[in-house]
């Protein structure tokens, strides 16, 4: 007993220095809050400069809640955005702010507006900035294009009206943008949001998020009024219920100008109600999306998009009608699109989940992903039957070579088949 108390009393366990890679740090406190993160920043010098980074990464303006008010005068107000603005634009705080971020609402004062916004050039890292009911004057938009040109932004616009320069004033491709999003509903008095496609410089974009009714229609009438080609575009966003007056010819003609997209997602509408528009099955050549990987859209198009393509590794699909899952003829009648490499896939479905294993096995034989959502009117899956159906896939050794059937790169020692099977079942498919 003694010789361990001996050997207790000679180790050192009192508190030691951890030495970690700075990288490893801004990792561990990522992925706490920020009260948190406030406490560890007086810690050391190495730890403050990581938690001013992570803290100071965001930034939130609220002007709806900074209206004239009995309880809140102009001065106090004024005051208090003064003290933020000063803290925020400091050099020592101001090279940490990627993300921008102004809510606006019903009270918006403009005064309040243009005092934020006249930040967004101060801010040297600026990455992201985000509108929300916020008035889009064309002295604004000429300020985002003017800071977009020291550093490609990624640019949101939720509810936001627009207020286009005139014609004469209007500079065709000066707004350069990594990505856009424009999630405008409900703003009939507004219909002129496809200007927004002649400011932006189409070559820089790779991300267009039009998931709205609204924004994808005005989408839609302004590339097919001006045909803008988007070079480098990866991935789109549309949004189901906005191409019910597309007709079919102009769709398949504007899909053709993106040449680069490898991430095509049309989202189901969140009302119950919707019916499938003009858009049935029907025949997308072969030259149109000719890099398509992934897809999010009806089961009813899944063969326009998908069949026969060797790019296609990842497939979502829904129905347009009621509770956006699948009957069995509409998800397997004609079948599932043929696409042998296909990696991964959801479907949500009105019928017993085990019917489509067997389809699934023939369909997609490297599948390493199967996801099936099934609402609670569903009965519940027969596990045995589902797994003995997808007996069939065959899985081969993992990692592959750069091309599906070929061996892995020199070095790397295959591992054994997996595949992903997550069923969820209840009232609302989750």
């Amino acid at each position: 007993m003694d010789h361990i108390v001996n050997e207790v009393s000679g180790l050192n366990l009192g508190p030691r220095e951890v030495k970690l890679p700075a990288e490893l740090w801004f990792r561990i406190l990522d992925c706490l809050d920020n009260s948190t993160v406030s406490q560890l920043a007086l810690v050391c010098q190495q730890l403050r400069v990581i938690a001013q980074s992570l803290i100071f990464k965001t930034c939130v303006f609220e002007a709806g809640k900074h209206h004239r008010s009995r309880n809140k005068p102009d001065s106090r107000l004024n005051a208090k955005l003064t003290v933020k603005i000063s803290v925020l634009t400091s050099p020592h705080i101001a090279q940490f702010l990627r993300k921008w971020t102004l809510v606006g609402g019903r009270r918006n004062s403009p005064a309040y507006v243009a005092a934020v916004c006249a930040t967004l050039p101060m801010f040297p890292h600026l990455d992201t900035v985000h509108f929300q009911s916020v008035r889009m004057t064309s002295t604004l938009v000429s300020l985002i294009s003017a800071v977009a040109r020291k550093n490609p932004l990624s640019l949101s616009l939720i509810s936001c009206m627009t207020d286009f320069p005139g014609r004469s004033d209007r500079q065709p491709g000066s707004i350069e943008l990594g990505s856009f999003l424009m999630h405008n509903d409900h703003i009939p008095e507004y219909p002129h949001d496809h200007h927004w496609l002649s400011l932006l410089r189409a070559d820089m974009l790779a991300v267009l998020d039009f998931a709205t009714p609204h924004s994808t229609a005005s989408f839609m009438f302004g590339m097919a009024q001006t045909r803008t080609h988007f070079s480098n575009l990866e991935i789109l966003h549309l949004y189901l219920e906005g191409l019910d007056d597309i007709p079919e010819e102009d769709l398949i003609s504007i899909l053709g100008t993106f040449h680069s997209v490898h991430t095509f997602h049309i989202h189901p509408s969140h009302s119950y109600v919707h019916t499938p528009g003009r858009h049935g099955p029907f025949l997308l050549p072969a030259t149109t999306l000719p890099r398509l990987s992934s897809f999010l859209g009806p089961a009813a198009q899944a063969q326009s998009y998908c069949a026969d393509r060797a790019s296609i590794r990842h497939l979502s699909l829904y129905s347009p009608g009621s509770g956006r899952a699948c009957i069995y003829d509409e998800l397997l009648n004609p079948r599932l699109p043929v696409a042998p490499q296909l990696a991964s896939l959801q479907l949500r479905v009105a019928f017993p989940v085990e019917d489509v294993a067997r389809e699934v096995a023939v369909a997609y034989p490297v599948l390493r992903g199967l996801r099936i959502i099934a609402p609670q009117a569903t009965p519940p899956p027969d596990f045995q039957r589902l797994l003995t159906s997808l007996e069939a896939l065959t899985l081969p050794p993992y990692p592959r070579g750069p091309v599906p059937g070929t061996p892995p790169p020199s070095g790397q020692q295959p591992v054994a088949p997996q595949l992903d099977i997550t069923v969820r079942h209840g009232a609302d498919g989750g």
